[in-house]
């Protein structure tokens, strides 16, 4: 086999997803600093190493704060959003939810995706039906 066909199938192979990580989970999600060698330091500059903080060993009354996220952080529980965001992955896209302001207009991708499902395809459905029964009728 030529180098030059086995270089295409590598990088397919090796596809990078953006997704990141859940044991940084509780860390980025609540939006304290990641240090060196899994630590996470805390906005009052004390720390301690991510995995303890995971398991509530150290930094409790960081852990049990209450929290949103805000517009652009990335979110893996669905109700931490701050008020008037939401969780949202672009459909068919591997990587990590981020919140965005709730999209409650009636002319969304989904109004439109409702629209085909459920009036042009039907319709169009009814419309071909009829022709051939009529032209079914024609020819009797």
């Amino acid at each position: 086999m030529k180098f030059h066909l086995i270089v295409p199938i590598l990088f397919l192979h090796f596809s990078v997803k953006a997704e990141i990580n859940p044991f940084y989970k509780e860390v980025i999600q609540r939006g304290y600093t990641l240090a060196p060698g899994d630590s996470v330091i805390f906005p009052d500059g004390t720390g301690c190493k991510i995995a303890d903080f995971n398991n509530q060993i150290c930094g409790q009354n960081w852990f049990n704060k209450t929290y949103c996220v805000p517009k652009g952080g990335k979110v893996w529980d669905k109700n931490v959003c701050c008020e008037g965001l939401e969780p949202f992955l672009e459909d068919g896209a591997d990587g990590q939810m981020t919140c965005k302001e709730i999209d409650d207009s009636w002319f969304s991708s989904k109004t439109i995706m409702y629209f085909f499902l459920g009036v042009l395809i039907p319709l169009g459905l009814f419309v071909f039906l009829a022709y051939k029964a009529k032209k079914g009728l024609s020819k009797k």
